[in-house]
C-alpha cells in the first residue's frame, strides 16, 4: 500500500486519482477531510498531520511506500513522518521536491528541499 501525503492538493489529488485508476491500493493522508470529498473511493482515507507525529502511526500502518509532499519551509514534519515510517518498514519513499534545488545561487526554497 502507498501512502500519499498532501493528498487533497493539486499534485496529491491528482496523484491519488491516477494511482486509483490503475488500481494500486493507495491511503491518502489529508489534514481536512472536508477537502478530501471528491478523491476516488478506492483511495483509503486517513486524516493526519505531518506536524502532530500521534496521527502518523495509524496512516502507516500497512504501508510498505510513501509519496511525500510537504509544501513549505519547516524540516520538522517530514522528520515526524520519516521516524514513523522506519519501525512501519517502509520500503520506499518518493519526495516531491522543487525545481530551485538546482539554481545557483539556491535560493530560500531551493534550500528547504535540498536540505
Amino acid at each position: 500500500m502507498i501512502l500519499i501525503t498532501g493528498a487533497s492538493g493539486h499534485v496529491g489529488r491528482e496523484l491519488v486519482a491516477q494511482l486509483a485508476h490503475s488500481g494500486e491500493p493507495i491511503r491518502a493522508l489529508v489534514r481536512d477531510p472536508a477537502r478530501a470529498e471528491n478523491l476516488p473511493r478506492a483511495a483509503e482515507l486517513v486524516v493526519g498531520d505531518l506536524s502532530d507525529p500521534a496521527t502518523l502511526p495509524p496512516a502507516l500502518e500497512g504501508v510498505d511506500r510513501l509519496f511525500v509532499l510537504f509544501p513549505g519551509i519547516d524540516h520538522a514534519p517530514v522528520g515526524h513522518l520519516l521516524t514513523a515510517a522506519r519501525p512501519a518498514g517502509d520500503e520506499r519513499l518518493t519526495y516531491l521536491s522543487s525545481y530551485p534545488v538546482g539554481i545557483e545561487p539556491l535560493p530560500a526554497m531551493g534550500r528547504f528541499h535540498h536540505e
